[in-house]
Order: C-alpha cells, then structure tokens, then sequence
C-alpha cells in the first residue's frame, strides 16, 4: 500500500482519524511522508514503524502540535531533522532510529518540553550533541533515551549507538558531556 492512500480530505475526516488512532506499522507502506498532513490531521499517536518509507521528515509536520507519539523507526528516512519539529511541545515519545538521518539535533528540539522517551540510534550520518534538557532522568524516573536494548537510559553514548552524536549540548549549543 501506498502512503498516499492515507491522505485525507476534509468529507474524509472522520474516516481518516480512524486511521491515524491505530497503528500503521509493519504494513509495508511505501512513499515519503505527506507534509500537507500537517493541516489535514490531528493525531496523538502515529505509528508509521517498520514500514518502507523514504525521503525526508517534513517540517510541517512541526504543526501537529497534538501528537504525544510520533514513532518513524526502521524506514528508510533521511535527510536532516526538522528544526521545526522543536514547536511539538506535547510531544512525549519520539522513535527515529533505524534509519538514514543525517546532521545534527536541531537547538530548536530543546523546546520539546514534554519529552520523555526519544530514539535516534543506528542513524550513522546524525552528529553532534542533544539538547541539554534532555539530560538526566524525566519524567519516567529512568532516562530519555531507549538504547537498541529496549530499555530507558540517560546514557547518551549507549542510546546514540551507531550515530556520531558526542553527547549532551550546553551553552552555545556545543557538545559538553
């Protein structure tokens, strides 16, 4: 199935949330993620894992200001990421790993105020530091980042595995830690 066959219209509304509140991953999806879904949409959780999408992440999607779950892991994604995604203030869960992100961690992700699960590991071109905020243990009490093992950690180097990210930025959005 295609990614555009998702696309939806506005006598498509009611349908198309229905989609989107279940999962869509591991369907062999295919195509690059729609940016006109920013406007069209209204999720809090979208799971688009385990499919075979490309291209990159659009930063429209910065808009869905409602998404608490947004997972992307094991596409094949790329490009860098958004600095508009740092508006998605109610995001929560963020799983991007297992793709082919490149560049760094935008400064503007620091504006992810409710984060507390985010994924980046196995993305061999994405460098490096991540935000500051994001050191220490959140709101789970455990850590902001799952490692390739499933489990949450504040360990940068082991959940950054298979990227070059150094660590955490500080001041001058260098890396510090």
């Amino acid at each position: 199935m295609h990614v555009a066959q998702f696309k939806c219209q506005r006598h498509q509304w009611l349908a198309c949330c229905l989609a989107f509140c279940s999962y869509l991953g591991g369907n062999e999806l295919k195509g690059t993620l729609p940016a006109d879904w920013a406007g069209a949409i209204t999720p809090t959780e979208l799971f688009l894992n385990d499919n075979m999408l490309s291209g990159t992440l659009p930063a429209s999607w910065g808009k869905i200001t409602s998404l608490k779950v947004l997972s992307l892991p094991y596409n094949q994604l790329s490009g860098p990421l958004p600095p508009a995604w740092g508006q998605l203030s109610s995001l929560e869960t963020l799983k991007l790993n297992n793709n082919k992100l490149s560049g760094a961690v935008p400064s503007q992700w620091a504006g992810m105020k409710a984060i507390s699960t985010v994924t980046l590991f196995n993305n061999p071109q994405m460098t490096g530091c991540v935000p500051e905020p994001w050191n220490g243990k959140g709101r789970t009490g455990q850590g902001f980042f799952q490692s390739p093992s499933g489990a949450l950690s504040s360990n940068v180097k082991d959940a950054t595995r298979g990227t070059a990210i150094q660590g955490f930025c500080c001041k001058g959005w260098q890396y510090c830690v």
